[in-house]
């Protein structure tokens, strides 16, 4: 049981995602902040890592899709989270981007096409 909440801890939707944006876009948080639109927001559902536990098969991820502009140029990027078992935590994750809906992302100076929306 341990073992699990640690596997749990270990791949939320908090840390998980965090780090693997810090390992995928290292030093994105010095990049320069842009206006964006959010395009749409959904939730998918997907099979858990092969696990059959009881009542617990499959798990949901979150998506927001967004488009920002640089210099004229228009761009489009995506933030994914996982919830763990929980669609209910996923439905509410998005509802907090509805369509149109401003946000900021990061994007990079010298590759305007990567972007990191940092929750």
């Amino acid at each position: 049981m341990l073992a699990l909440g640690i596997f749990s801890f270990l791949f939320n939707n908090k840390y998980r995602t965090r780090i693997w944006r810090t390992v995928r876009f290292p030093g994105s948080s010095g990049w320069p902040l842009v206006p964006a639109t959010v395009e749409q927001g959904i939730v998918d559902t997907y099979p858990v890592w092969g696990l059959t536990l009881p009542g617990r098969s499959q798990s949901y991820r979150a998506e927001i899709i967004y488009s920002y502009s640089v210099d004229g140029e228009y761009y489009s990027g995506w933030y994914e989270g996982d919830f763990l078992w929980s669609k209910h935590e996923a439905d509410d994750f998005v509802a907090q981007y509805p369509k149109g809906t401003t946000i900021q992302v990061h994007v990079s100076s010298a590759k305007p096409e990567l972007s990191v929306l940092r929750l």
